[in-house]
Protein backbone atom coordinates (compact mmCIF):
# COMPACT_ATOMS: atom_id res chain seq x y z
CA UNK A 1 0.00 0.00 0.00
CA UNK A 2 1.55 3.12 -1.19
CA UNK A 3 1.74 6.06 1.69
CA UNK A 4 3.17 9.48 2.52
CA UNK A 5 6.85 9.71 3.43
CA UNK A 6 8.04 9.07 6.47
CA UNK A 7 11.78 8.62 8.09
CA UNK A 8 11.46 5.65 11.26
CA UNK A 9 12.01 6.78 14.52
CA UNK A 10 11.70 10.51 13.99
CA UNK A 11 9.81 12.54 16.42
CA UNK A 12 9.16 15.08 13.36
CA UNK A 13 8.01 15.48 9.60
CA UNK A 14 11.78 17.88 9.91
CA UNK A 15 13.90 15.61 11.96
CA UNK A 16 12.82 12.73 9.61
CA UNK A 17 13.85 15.57 6.40
CA UNK A 18 17.24 16.21 8.17
CA UNK A 19 18.25 12.55 8.70
CA UNK A 20 16.72 11.69 5.14
CA UNK A 21 19.22 14.81 4.00
CA UNK A 22 21.85 13.28 6.46
CA UNK A 23 21.96 10.17 4.16
CA UNK A 24 22.06 11.80 0.91
CA UNK A 25 24.87 14.03 2.09
CA UNK A 26 27.25 11.34 3.27
CA UNK A 27 26.88 9.40 0.08
CA UNK A 28 27.84 12.36 -2.30
CA UNK A 29 26.48 10.93 -5.13
CA UNK A 30 23.78 12.79 -7.05
CA UNK A 31 20.12 11.57 -7.29
CA UNK A 32 18.27 9.94 -10.02
CA UNK A 33 15.09 11.70 -9.20
CA UNK A 34 15.88 14.41 -7.03
CA UNK A 35 12.28 15.57 -6.13
CA UNK A 36 11.73 11.40 -5.54
CA UNK A 37 11.94 9.09 -2.85
CA UNK A 38 11.40 5.13 -2.45
CA UNK A 39 9.03 3.76 -0.43
CA UNK A 40 10.16 0.32 -1.37
CA UNK A 41 12.09 -1.94 -3.88
CA UNK A 42 12.39 -5.77 -4.72
CA UNK A 43 15.68 -7.20 -5.98
CA UNK A 44 17.71 -9.58 -6.80
CA UNK A 45 21.41 -10.29 -4.97
CA UNK A 46 23.68 -13.01 -5.33
CA UNK A 47 21.67 -15.44 -7.01
CA UNK A 48 20.36 -16.02 -4.03
CA UNK A 49 17.12 -14.87 -4.72
CA UNK A 50 14.78 -12.06 -4.13
CA UNK A 51 14.67 -9.96 -1.17
CA UNK A 52 12.11 -6.80 -0.33
CA UNK A 53 13.54 -3.77 1.51
CA UNK A 54 10.22 -1.41 2.69
CA UNK A 55 10.98 1.57 4.39
CA UNK A 56 10.21 0.69 8.28
CA UNK A 57 10.40 -3.30 8.02
CA UNK A 58 13.41 -5.34 7.88
CA UNK A 59 14.55 -7.49 4.68
CA UNK A 60 13.12 -10.73 5.30
CA UNK A 61 15.88 -13.41 4.77
CA UNK A 62 18.56 -10.89 4.05
CA UNK A 63 21.94 -13.02 4.95
CA UNK A 64 23.24 -10.56 6.89
CA UNK A 65 21.62 -8.67 10.12
CA UNK A 66 20.36 -5.49 8.85
CA UNK A 67 17.71 -3.68 11.02
CA UNK A 68 14.37 -2.13 10.53
CA UNK A 69 15.22 0.01 6.90
CA UNK A 70 15.21 3.50 7.51
CA UNK A 71 14.93 5.17 4.48
CA UNK A 72 15.70 3.59 0.17
CA UNK A 73 17.66 6.78 -1.34
CA UNK A 74 17.97 6.48 -5.71
CA UNK A 75 20.84 7.60 -6.95
CA UNK A 76 22.07 8.00 -10.56
CA UNK A 77 24.25 5.12 -10.50
CA UNK A 78 22.70 2.68 -7.60
CA UNK A 79 20.35 2.43 -4.99
CA UNK A 80 21.19 2.74 -1.40
CA UNK A 81 19.70 0.91 1.65
CA UNK A 82 20.09 2.53 5.00
CA UNK A 83 19.38 0.73 8.14
CA UNK A 84 19.71 -0.19 11.72
CA UNK A 85 22.70 -2.28 11.59
CA UNK A 86 24.61 -1.02 8.39
CA UNK A 87 23.07 2.13 8.03
CA UNK A 88 26.26 4.96 8.30
CA UNK A 89 29.17 1.59 8.18
CA UNK A 90 28.09 -0.87 5.56
CA UNK A 91 24.42 0.56 3.70
CA UNK A 92 23.29 -2.01 1.34
CA UNK A 93 24.40 -0.81 -2.36
CA UNK A 94 21.38 -2.35 -5.10
CA UNK A 95 22.97 -1.86 -8.57
CA UNK A 96 19.89 -0.50 -11.16
CA UNK A 97 20.01 -3.99 -12.96
CA UNK A 98 19.35 -5.76 -9.82
CA UNK A 99 16.02 -3.79 -8.91
CA UNK A 100 13.10 -5.60 -10.19
CA UNK A 101 10.27 -3.31 -8.75
CA UNK A 102 10.26 0.33 -7.26
CA UNK A 103 7.51 1.69 -5.55
CA UNK A 104 7.62 5.51 -4.36
CA UNK A 105 6.14 7.26 -1.56
CA UNK A 106 2.39 8.62 -2.56
CA UNK A 107 3.54 12.66 -2.14
CA UNK A 108 7.29 12.33 -3.60
CA UNK A 109 6.78 10.03 -7.12
CA UNK A 110 9.50 9.63 -9.98
CA UNK A 111 8.74 11.72 -12.42
CA UNK A 112 7.07 9.87 -15.55
CA UNK A 113 5.97 6.62 -12.45
CA UNK A 114 2.95 6.31 -10.30
CA UNK A 115 3.84 5.95 -6.45
CA UNK A 116 2.51 2.02 -6.90
CA UNK A 117 4.15 1.26 -9.70
CA UNK A 118 7.72 0.86 -11.04
CA UNK A 119 6.45 1.48 -14.97
CA UNK A 120 6.71 4.39 -16.64
CA UNK A 121 3.37 5.73 -17.00
CA UNK A 122 4.35 6.37 -20.85
CA UNK A 123 4.67 2.44 -21.06
CA UNK A 124 0.95 1.31 -19.28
Amino acid sequence: MAQNFFVPLANSSEEGERVYNLFIEKTGHPLAHPTARLQRITFRRYKKGCYTAKVNSEIRNWPEPGGRVFAIIEFADFIQIFSTFCAWLYPIRVKPHEVIERVYFVDYPAEGYRSESSMPAALR
